[in-house]
């Protein structure tokens, strides 16, 4: 079963469809999906169940630094799937940022927040760091379709496990690393070789700060830093990785 998601190139507000709704002409750019590449669960389930999917699920397509928001919740409950693109989820408070966790074109992610937080609970935010499309189901459509299945209730509670380990593992990494070591894992963990000789991410010092929870000075020092050892070497935008193994020491891999 497949369903298309398309969005008018000539429009340039966020908006969201069903996806299943297929419509092709002129101006539009098509993408192909198929429900069995977003839910893995989905050959296990039954005709009743695909059906309900296909009805309540929602496609929204964000651009490069547009925060997540999603039509019927303002907080991030629910399963949310890459279909493509990348997002990072992160804290901000007073002006300052942190990234906790990033999903990635085809990963899944699911974080429940408590129904009655106060002024004082921190919410995540999502981001997309590049044009991104993803899949949405809502709480109210997850917890129909755990009561009815097995194999959906075990995807849900394996993907919550797995969003919460993953910042888990990020807030770690920032409370017990100095900047130094937590940039070099930014790095590179975000960097894309298309060879041993070309390694590359498109960043701003801006962005960095933001997703490392610094100042930007404090990022131009260590890239600097980096830059005098001949590891890294820094453009309009982008970072020309040279020495990723030495990085990957600087991160503690």
């Amino acid at each position: 079963m497949q369903f298309y998601v398309f969005k008018y190139a000539i429009v340039v507000e966020k908006f969201h469809i069903l996806c299943h709704t297929a419509h092709i002409s002129g101006g539009i750019t098509v993408m192909k999906i198929e429900y069995e590449k977003i839910y893995p669960f989905w050959t296990e389930i039954n005709d009743k169940q695909k059906n309900y999917i296909i009805k309540s699920m929602q496609c929204f397509h964000f651009g490069t630094g547009d925060n997540v928001k999603l039509k019927d919740a303002t907080k991030k409950n629910g399963l949310l799937v890459v279909v493509s693109g990348f997002l990072r989820l992160y804290l901000s408070d007073n002006g300052r940022e942190i990234t906790v966790s990033e999903v990635r074109q085809g990963e899944a992610f699911c974080i429940l927040t408590i129904d009655d937080a106060s002024e004082n609970d921190a919410m995540p935010n999502l981001q997309a760091r590049e044009d991104t499309t993803i899949a949405y189901l809502n709480v109210s459509a997850l917890e129909v379709l755990a009561s009815e299945s097995s194999e959906v209730s075990k995807f849900l509670l394996k993907t919550v496990i797995s969003s919460s380990q993953n910042i888990l593992n990020n807030v770690s990494h920032h409370f017990f690393n100095n900047i130094r070591s937590r940039l070099a894992k930014f790095i590179v963990d975000n960097t894309e070789c298309e060879n041993d000789n070309s390694c590359i991410i498109g960043i701003t010092h801006e962005q960095l700060a933001n997703n490392l929870g610094t100042s930007r000075v404090v990022v131009s020092r260590e890239l600097e830093y980096f830059n005098e050892l001949g590891l890294i070497k820094t453009g309009r935008g982008k970072i020309y990785v040279y020495n990723v193994d030495e990085l990957k020491r600087m991160a503690g891999y």
